[in-house]
């Protein structure tokens, strides 16, 4: 069966950003091959969680092929204004022929600034 050998994800911007703009999770993945099915099926699922555990959104979508065993996503949301502050986990979930495959991490963090708009940091 076809193994995952490598799977990173980054969210970007990660310097602070003002709430309401765009936050991009990106993902590189290797993919081997397995022996009975050259050209495996990749996809991958985000749960984005509020600060308080609360599920605030999921999206699903096949990754496309950068060449070779290389896949690529890119998932795009925005945080609208007024959002609660606080540390937002970022959970990715990798499907190859639709079995889970890999998982991984991240977060990112929502802070107010002095003037009292929110705004969006990356946490490592």
């Amino acid at each position: 069966s076809a193994a995952v050998t490598r799977f990173n994800v980054q969210v970007a911007p990660n310097a602070k950003v003002q709430a309401g703009n765009a936050v991009n999770v990106a993902s590189n993945i290797e993919v081997v091959p397995g022996t009975g099915n050259p050209k495996p099926n990749v996809e991958q699922e985000i749960t984005l969680f509020s600060p308080d555990g609360a599920q605030a959104g999921r999206a699903r979508k096949p990754a496309s092929q950068a060449g070779g065993g290389a896949f690529e996503t890119s998932f795009r949301f925005s945080l609208p204004q007024g959002v609660p502050q606080g540390v937002y986990p970022v959970k990715s979930q990798l499907y190859v022929d639709g079995k889970p495959a890999a998982g991984t991490d991240t977060r990112f963090q929502v802070v107010v600034a002095p003037d009292a708009s929110s705004q969006l940091a990356l946490v490592r």
